[in-house]
């Protein structure tokens, strides 16, 4: 299956053959809820730029552009971002990008992300350039087009387990929500070290809210149940992963299955109860077994079900859930770089202010009882 990055390497190849030599970049940004994260950069001369995240609110000159729907042309960047040198502005400098030419693109009204072209040349992007990009432009939009509507098809599934969760638990929604927030401070951290593209990061945000999907299946009596389960309940918990991957193969269809997103989504939903040591369910996967995306959103679940109140428990503080999934280090179960991300990520920042970086709902200031309750498994009284 031909994807978007495919597509987009592929059209910029195919230009600099074609004799526009000094079009030195081709790169989409999507929107990742209020994030404008990097998706595809295909750039020529100089390393790609990758794993840049930044509010669209936080950018003038692109919310200008969400609000006009028109595209930009940019002389000259030097001048342009004179005085701007963090993040995306400081490598485009670096890297002598001196023109651009940026696109937001929208679907059935609602905006999806931006195309951006540059170039090392002053004034590269005049009348005659935007011509014979017109053709190249459509075709990008189209592919993401087609990339949205699969979307779509898991999105929606996900909208409506929010909403069930919603209508049963509304803690449950809300933890899907903060996940989000807690899965792109590891994943950003992580990538650091461990080879994560641009596309997998974009998926594994948008996706990790279906880690639970199955707890719909879940019978009230069990999942809001305020107190330790039996054994006999632990075991009909467990069974909302395999539940979740029921549900996600019923709403993707074979087109949508040829989709690394939708190997993602599995990892996601199919392993993040795995633990390193082999001590997880369903399959009791050890280390090697357990990829990396799995390992993110398992740390983040758990921080987010300590520094959450529940109907069986108190807010943990975030210092000892910090602590607490530092002895699941060591206990070997959980992975050390993504409790490392959570542990670095809160160091630099006080509780409140933390509590307030991530939906102000992320994290609550209250302290854990003194006595630390399982939920089988050897577990701390966390979500299931």
């Amino acid at each position: 299956m031909t994807t978007l990055k495919d597509t987009v390497r592929q059209l910029h190849r195919k230009l600099l053959d074609s004799g526009l030599s000094e079009l030195s970049r081709i790169s989409i940004a999507l929107l990742d809820e209020e994030h404008i994260r990097t998706y595809v950069d295909s750039t020529v001369g100089s390393v790609s730029l990758s794993h840049h995240s930044k509010r669209l609110n936080a950018s003038l000159s692109l919310s200008q552009l969400v609000q006009t729907r028109k595209p930009r042309v940019v002389d000259d960047y030097s001048c342009y971002l004179e005085g701007k040198k963090d993040g995306a502005n400081a490598w485009i400098l670096k890297n002598k990008l001196l023109s651009s030419y940026t696109i937001p693109v929208f679907f059935s009204g609602d905006f999806l992300g931006f195309i951006f072209f540059n170039s090392k040349r002053k004034s590269y992007f005049d009348e005659q350039m935007l011509a014979l990009l017109r053709d190249i432009v459509e075709e990008i939009q189209t592919g993401i087009y087609l990339e949205r509507i699969m979307f779509d098809k898991i999105v929606s599934l996900s909208k409506f387990a929010d909403k069930a969760s919603e209508i049963r638990d509304k803690g449950t929604a809300l933890h899907c929500i903060r996940l989000m927030e807690l899965t792109r401070i590891i994943s950003s951290h992580v990538a650091n070290t461990v080879e994560i593209t641009d596309r997998e990061m974009y998926y594994l945000i948008k996706f990790s809210p279906l880690h639970d999907i199955g707890k719909i299946g879940i019978p009230d009596n069990i999942l809001l149940k305020a107190g330790p389960l039996t054994p006999d309940e632990y075991a009909v918990m467990k069974r909302h992963v395999e539940y979740g991957l029921e549900m996600v193969n019923a709403v993707c269809d074979s087109k949508v299955r040829q989709h690394d997103a939708y190997q993602m989504i599995r990892h996601i939903i199919g392993a993040h109860h795995e633990m390193l040591d082999g001590s997880g369910y369903p399959n009791g996967l050890e280390a090697s077994d357990i990829n990396i995306f799995s390992r993110i959103v398992t740390v983040a679940d758990i921080f987010d079900a300590l520094t959450s109140e529940r109907t069986y428990k108190k807010a943990w503080s975030v210092e000892d859930a910090l602590y607490e999934l530092n002895e699941m280090v060591q206990r070997n179960k959980l992975d050390p770089l993504c409790v490392e991300a959570l542990v670095l990520y809160f160091n630099n920042v006080s509780e409140m202010e933390s509590a307030a970086s991530i939906d102000n709902r992320c994290v609550s200031a209250k302290s854990k009882d003194d006595s630390l309750h399982v939920r089988g498994n050897d577990m701390p009284f966390i979500s299931a």
